[in-house]
């Protein structure tokens, strides 16, 4: 083990002790419980690319894991696929709720996750085949608690807004409070060698979400951002694979770009207030230090230059 992994541990043990972390973990979950990673599916009207994922995700080379698929009230096969494949593979769970958005089917996830690590996939994507066995490994060697991945980018169809762009992803530690970041947004950088705004760039650590009762909000646009700068507040140091390990489909109809078609840019901006003041909230409830409002600079901002593309 190197020295600066020695000291991101170090760090992350002293400040999970000032917090009470380590006293109240047991109450919150268990040790060794449960499968090492946890991939969450939430699934509307996905027929047309639903089994592409979940070829993906029961091919993955980590066999201890566990799929959890949530059913967002799909009106059309989505249903019956998951439900075939649930039969074929005990490592799949299915629920099936009405519809209640993104959000919400990735909190009845969360409710029920038993996994150390967790993943996310959206139904039109995919994951390579190794996604979960390199993040859980990511984590374990380098005593963080996220890692940040990189992702292709299929545009399908060209007539899709699209939201995200190949991202350069610089392999090593990163930390979530530096001046840095707020470097790159002033050149207009957000997406290079920085966060980005979409949960599935990421492997989180379970007991850290359970901990801080952290669930996404749920209004249907934006809600992985506020969930992601909300677990960034509570997290030190992350580390960066440069490897692609997620690949994103940018097509009219995803899920990304039914978001979009429903909700014009105009309207976006009401939607800003509401993102803002649930971070402010987390941040206060938890009380985070003032140097960490650099949070709600990055978010602004990424805001404002997503709404001007």
């Amino acid at each position: 083990m190197t020295d600066r992994q020695t000291d991101r541990q170090t760090d992350r043990q002293t400040d999970r002790q000032t917090d009470n972390y380590q006293t109240s973990l047991n109450s919150v979950k268990p040790p060794d419980t449960g499968p090492l990673v946890s991939i969450i599916v939430p699934v509307y009207n996905a027929e047309k690319h639903l089994a592409r994922c979940l070829d993906s995700l029961v091919c993955q080379t980590l066999h201890d894991i566990e799929i959890l698929c949530v059913n967002d009230g799909s009106t059309d096969n989505s249903g019956a696929i998951l439900s075939k494949y649930a039969k074929n593979d005990s490592r799949i769970t299915v629920f099936n709720q009405e519809n209640k958005g993104p959000g919400a089917a990735r909190n009845t996830a969360l409710d029920n996750a038993k996994g150390k690590y967790i993943l996310f996939c959206d139904a039109d994507d995919t994951l390579e085949p190794e996604a979960a066995f390199e993040c859980s490994e990511a984590m374990e060697k380098n005593g963080v608690d996220i890692v940040m991945f990189n992702a292709n980018i299929i545009e399908v169809d060209r007539s899709a807004q699209r939201r995200f762009c190949n991202k350069n992803v610089s392999e090593g530690f990163i930390s979530t409070i530096c001046q840095e970041n707020i470097k790159r947004l002033n050149q207009r950088e957000c997406f290079k060698n920085s966060f980005f705004p979409n949960v599935w760039s990421y492997c989180f650590c379970f007991d850290l979400i359970n901990f801080y009762n952290l669930r996404f909000p749920d209004y249907s646009e934006y809600e992985d951002i506020t969930f992601l700068q909300s677990y960034l507040m509570i997290v030190k140091y992350g580390y960066a694979l440069n490897k692609k390990l997620y690949t994103y489909y940018a097509y009219k109809g995803s899920l990304s770009g039914m978001m979009q078609d429903k909700y014009p840019w105009r309207n976006r901006f009401k939607r800003i207030p509401r993102l803002l003041r649930d971070t402010f909230q987390f941040a206060v409830q938890n009380k985070k230090p003032f140097k960490e409002i650099y949070v709600f600079y990055w978010l602004f901002v990424w805001l404002l230059n997503r709404i001007g593309r």
